[in-house]
């Protein structure tokens, strides 16, 4: 096991205080949702299917568990998968690179979780209608420049 940086450590920070505001925010608004809200949206940003506010939960669940499990395994990066062979020149090198890759992932998930938990909320105080139209460009453009961006940095090693 190896622990993490300083710059993974407060990556981490800024998670958990997400998720916490989230929760805050959840309960705090949570008597005046409708008891029904948009559960699924299509590509555009509309709601397409209805369930219980209680989902709201399960997102946040699904969220912190998410961020839960890509911690843990962020102490592991002797673990992974490298597109490189790992050697004794390029071990620390590259288990530093793919542990930023893992909390980057993480925080950008939780980012994600955290627009769609809020804007749930929002669309079920009729505040809003539907998803912004930029929310799926900007989550898949988000992944994928984190992704081609490690990889490089991997490959360069």
């Amino acid at each position: 096991m190896i622990n993490l940086s300083p710059t993974l450590k407060t990556l981490k920070i800024i998670e958990r205080v997400c998720t916490l505001s989230v929760l805050v925010y959840i309960l705090l608004n949570y008597s005046n949702i409708s008891d029904t809200i948009p559960i699924h949206f299509n590509i555009g940003g509309k709601a397409n299917s209805n369930g219980s506010k209680v989902v709201i939960f399960v997102l946040l669940g699904i969220m912190t568990f998410f961020s839960f499990m890509m911690g843990l395994l962020n102490k592991y990066p002797h673990l992974f998968n490298y597109p490189i062979e790992i050697t004794d020149k390029n071990r620390e090198y590259c288990y530093q690179v793919a542990q930023k890759f893992i909390a980057w992932m993480s925080l950008h998930t939780t980012l994600c979780f955290s627009f769609l938990t809020i804007n749930m909320v929002l669309i079920g105080l009729d505040y809003m209608d539907s998803l912004s139209i930029l929310f799926l460009p900007l989550m898949i453009g988000g992944i994928s420049l984190i992704i081609f961006y490690f990889i490089r940095k991997l490959t360069n090693a």
